[in-house]
């Protein structure tokens, strides 16, 4: 996981964002456009949010704070994260103890570190920095 900077403005957010107020006004309104999922792309850096996997088959958008029953998160561009299938389905619906890499001081909270070569007997070690539950 990495800090990700949503405080830019590009034409594809612009209309992402307009996108997601009009399907808001919608009885049937669905934030997966294509539009959303392109300006995702975009600030994701085509990654995951959570095991920032490159070569991803099938984007999905992921709400980092759960929708059920609220229209405003369920259309909130801030509460919207690019996954992968996999992530998405263990992740589901819980919130507690999950960074917002976009608020968070990603690299103050969780090391990443990489021994060994590249082969077999590489061991890739991610250990938290903090003590704070939601990092742990």
């Amino acid at each position: 996981m990495v800090k990700i900077d949503r405080q830019y403005s590009s034409v594809e957010i612009e209309k992402a964002e307009e996108v997601l107020l009009h399907e808001k006004t919608l009885i049937n309104g669905t934030y997966n456009k294509k539009e959303v999922v392109e300006a995702l792309k975009l600030v994701f850096h085509k990654k995951c949010y959570l095991c920032e996997n490159k070569n991803v088959t099938s984007y999905q958008i992921d709400h980092l704070r759960p929708h059920r029953q609220d229209k405003d998160k369920k259309f909130d561009w801030e509460n919207l994260f690019l996954s992968c299938a996999h992530c998405n389905s263990i992740k589901s619906d819980a919130f507690e103890h999950i960074l917002d890499c976009s608020i968070e001081d990603i690299d103050s909270m969780i090391s990443f570190r990489k021994t060994g070569r590249f082969c077999h007997d590489e061991r890739i070690v991610i250990q938290p920095l903090s003590s704070e539950q939601k990092v742990l």
